[in-house]
């Protein structure tokens, strides 16, 4: 059985940030356990749903649903005997993050990674700052409707900074990735962005812009950072708040969104390719060992040592 409190927990592992040195050991195992408790949590409460069951019949998302119940059912771990480096190497990830946990904070770890090494190539110096733009929104709009306004009105911003007279004009580039929310008013979609500036944006005008871009939304928050991954961690944590979407919304939001790119970048920060898997740069002999998942934990079953060309399975 799972604690009252799973859903917090897992929200608590996908927002906590991941150092430069990464995730060891225990702390590893531990973090992908709290996230695969939150997984099951979430959709057992989704897949008892009368509204959900016939949305899934009706859009034949069985398949989707079952890959994502499946997903992290096991996972094989590279031990490096000269380090003591662990690693996560290989796992049957659904790869559906706009609605597995799971899969959403791996796809953060592959973005921060992808987006960092192009920092690393970048001339210095530049003022890192967090940037947040909402549109209006009203209870009852579809959430197409909603990400169809946020998506036009970037698209406008951009226009301008191409054109020169924005105060996007003064980043030299950025990413921006697409959040949805659902609440009292309704559908929520917004972007929380990173923005590399040559010089300090003035808020005031920042919004006056965004509000004749968008419509009349006049909420922007701009905020100093002290490094990338202060802002990366705020910026591809998540695309949705899970564990606030009630379950009738749930197959809304994930057909919304099919072919929508969540995460836009721009100016220098364009043309970066996300790998699918994370490379430490690690050599040297190891030791797999394999886990899998059974009830609420998970367990170690085999163990394959590697050792220059000898290799025991325990």
């Amino acid at each position: 059985m799972y604690r009252e409190n799973e859903r917090e927990v897992g929200e608590e592992a996908l927002r906590e940030e991941v150092g430069e040195s990464g995730l060891q050991g225990q702390d590893l195992l531990q973090r992908l356990t709290a996230l695969k408790r939150y997984q099951e949590a979430l959709f057992c409460d989704y897949i008892k749903s009368e509204e959900v069951v016939k949305c899934i019949n009706a859009y034949n998302l069985e398949s989707v649903f079952g890959r994502i119940l499946d997903c992290g059912s096991y996972l094989v771990f590279r031990k490096y005997l000269l380090s003591g480096d662990i690693e996560l190497t290989k796992a049957n990830f659904c790869k559906k993050y706009k609605l597995c946990p799971f899969c959403c904070w791996r796809r953060a770890l592959q973005l921060i990674n992808a987006y960092s090494k192009k920092l690393e190539r970048v001339d210095w110096p530049f003022i890192p700052v967090l940037v947040t733009l909402t549109v209006q929104h009203k209870r009852g709009e579809c959430l197409h409707t909603v990400l169809h306004r946020l998506m036009q009105a970037w698209r406008r911003m951009l226009g301008r900074r191409r054109l020169g007279y924005s105060e996007f004009t003064k980043a030299i580039g950025g990413v921006s990735c697409i959040e949805v929310t659902w609440g009292e008013n309704g559908w929520h979609p917004h972007m929380h962005c990173v923005f590399l500036l040559q010089d300090y944006i003035v808020q005031e005008k920042l919004s006056r812009e965004w509000s004749q871009v968008s419509s009349g939304a006049k909420i922007v928050g701009v905020k100093l950072i002290r490094d990338w991954l202060d802002g990366a961690w705020e910026v591809f944590a998540y695309v949705g708040k899970f564990s606030k979407m009630p379950p009738e919304r749930l197959v809304e939001f994930y057909l919304s969104t099919q072919g929508l790119h969540f995460v836009n970048p721009f100016g220098v920060l364009r043309g970066v390719k996300v790998d699918e898997d994370v490379d430490n740069g690690i050599e040297g002999p190891y030791i797999e060992l394999f886990y899998r998942w059974l009830d609420t934990c998970y367990v170690q079953f085999a163990e394959l040592e590697l050792q220059g060309d000898v290799q025991r399975v325990a």
